[in-house]
């Protein structure tokens, strides 16, 4: 106890540490089957995605190391729930929590930009919505935001139909689109395009293309 309250600022210092470059670490992870990467190492995000994935996982390392230490028989059960536990994290648990709440699940919404940026970005299958009046559309149907920086924006659309093997499927290509190309987002609360974003990031093939769940 004497230890832990001399160097109770150190130890403090060292874990916040530990959790803020978990956080990078996860982020890279997952964003590195996008083909992105993000060097910049100051972002808030980090802190929660760490925060997210010691709480999910601390108790599990508890165990192990209590059972290593007492040389006990649950150091077996308590690495397989620990594997276990990291593959569902990484793969289910992260990709599905919002990521204002330390998750990486997409966020749905519509890309604004001018008329000759909606007709540059249309080339790579996302769409204009339909404006009133005829006039010149100036909003694209919903994508699902992946990730963005003061530089970049990484999305894809979850409204594109292809033919397959198997019939028709939804599949959307992964974009990371320079910011001076359009002017900004605008959050939508439809629920099929919420459903999407959430279901989809899980489903990541590493081709460069999402498999979108179907909506019958």
């Amino acid at each position: 106890m004497n230890f832990f309250n001399n160097h109770f600022p150190t130890l403090l210092t060292l874990a916040a540490a530990v959790v803020y470059s978990t956080g990078f670490f996860v982020w890279n992870f997952y964003l590195s089957h996008f083909g992105f990467f993000e060097y910049d190492f100051v972002q808030m995000r980090y802190l929660s995605a760490g925060l997210f994935f010691w709480v999910a996982i601390g108790p599990f390392v508890y165990i192990c190391i209590r059972s290593f230490l007492k040389k006990s028989f649950l150091l077996v059960v308590g690495v397989m729930f620990l594997l276990l536990t990291l593959r569902l994290l990484i793969f289910v648990w992260f990709p599905a929590w919002p990521q204002y709440l330390g998750g990486l699940r997409p966020i749905a919404t519509t890309i604004i930009a001018s008329p000759s940026q909606i007709k540059f970005i249309e080339n790579f299958d996302i769409y204009p919505a339909l404006n009133a009046q005829d006039k010149e559309s100036v909003q694209t149907y919903p994508v699902c935001l992946i990730y963005q920086n003061d530089q970049y924006a990484l999305f894809f659309s979850a409204s594109n139909i292809v033919a397959s093997d198997s019939g028709i499927d939804f599949r959307s290509r992964v974009l990371s689109l320079s910011k001076d190309q359009f002017v900004g987002f605008q959050i939508t609360n439809d629920l099929y395009s919420l459903t999407q974003c959430g279901l989809s990031s899980t489903f990541y093939s590493g081709y460069g293309f999402i498999p979108v769940p179907r909506s019958d």
